[in-house]
């Protein structure tokens, strides 16, 4: 997926990890640095890396006591985290918990994707068919769905029939089957992207067909609705929150930091159920105060995480 991505040099897989593995691949590369990403815990290329006196970081972590790390039986795997020379966490809670288990290689900083959505905001493509859709009607932007998603999204459309709502359906799973599913169930008033330039009469939903095009579209959304929250977890909130726009999502979110603070200082609001959809969209629609006070604790959540990537630069920097 990223072979093409013009700034590294090479881009493949890890190998296995294994401990002959992770020796042979260190030898062949021959790192200056290695740097990790979150949830990336590689125990024998650590312990390699650390054998050959190759620093590595670990960069927008985040820790839950869950965690085996901090468990009975987690004690070898704690020195995967003493492999690495500096840890750059999240919050406070998550460097709390490792100094609690004499782990201090911390830093306090932030999570790097936070500087990634301005960066994708600011650099947003227009597409003058979907403003034309769009039109001066309220969107509700819903990204990433899967099927538990879009039975709650169809269940409000139907039971409003009446609505002047217009939609914006991106599907996690873009194959013809499902997106001809999709378009059935909401009958002619719906059409897909690739097929926009054909539409002959006034459309409400649309359908996209396609990847890469999500984190643009958020910025036509008058409210937006992140999938995943029915399954193993919400996708990337930060993607529609960056705009400035209410975000909804179901009820599997407690393992994403941003989605509980932004819970927390109701910006953002987590549903059960279709009933709880329809509740909360009515009420946002309705409710010009709490909108505009989505809106603002949304805006003003993002720019103040910012700051991650030039923190974790300038510590580089620093070992060479």
């Amino acid at each position: 997926m990223r072979k093409n991505y013009s700034g590294a040099d090479y881009i493949f897989y890890l190998p296995l990890d294994t401990r002959k593995n992770a020796k042979a691949f260190i030898e062949i590369i021959n790192p200056r640095i290695a740097i990790f990403v979150k949830y990336e815990f590689w125990f024998h290329h650590l312990n390699e890396l650390r054998k050959k006196n190759i620093p590595s970081i670990l960069i927008s972590g985040i820790f839950r006591r869950e965690q085996i790390f901090f468990k009975w039986c987690g004690k070898s795997f704690q020195s995967v985290l003493k492999s690495f020379k500096t840890i750059f966490v999240q919050d406070k809670n998550s460097m709390e918990l490792l100094q609690q288990f004499g782990i201090s290689n911390t830093t306090l900083s932030s999570d790097t994707r936070f500087d990634r959505v301005i960066q994708v905001k600011n650099e947003a493509k227009q597409f003058p068919e979907i403003e034309k859709f769009c039109g001066d009607k309220k969107i509700i932007v819903a990204g990433s769905t899967w099927q538990e998603d879009e039975n709650i999204l169809l269940s409000f459309i139907k039971n409003q029939p009446d609505s002047n709502l217009k939609w914006i359906i991106a599907p996690h799973e873009i194959s013809e089957s499902h997106i001809s599913n999709l378009l059935n169930q909401l009958g002619e008033k719906a059409i897909r992207y690739s097929e926009i330039q054909n539409a002959t009469t006034q459309k409400q939903f649309l359908i996209i067909d396609n990847v890469g095009m999500l984190s643009s579209l958020y910025r036509y959304g008058t409210i937006s609705y992140v999938g995943g929250g029915f399954g193993k977890g919400i996708h990337n909130i930060l993607e529609a929150a960056v705009y400035g726009i209410p975000v909804l999502f179901g009820p599997n979110y407690k393992k994403f930091r941003e989605a509980n603070d932004l819970v927390t200082e109701q910006c953002c609001y987590t549903i059960q159920n279709e009933n709880e959809f329809a509740s909360k969209v009515n009420q946002l629609l309705a409710d010009k105060k709490i909108y505009e006070q989505s809106v603002t604790g949304c805006t003003k959540y993002v720019q103040t995480k910012t700051g991650a990537t030039e923190q974790i630069v300038q510590y580089i920097n620093t070992l060479f």
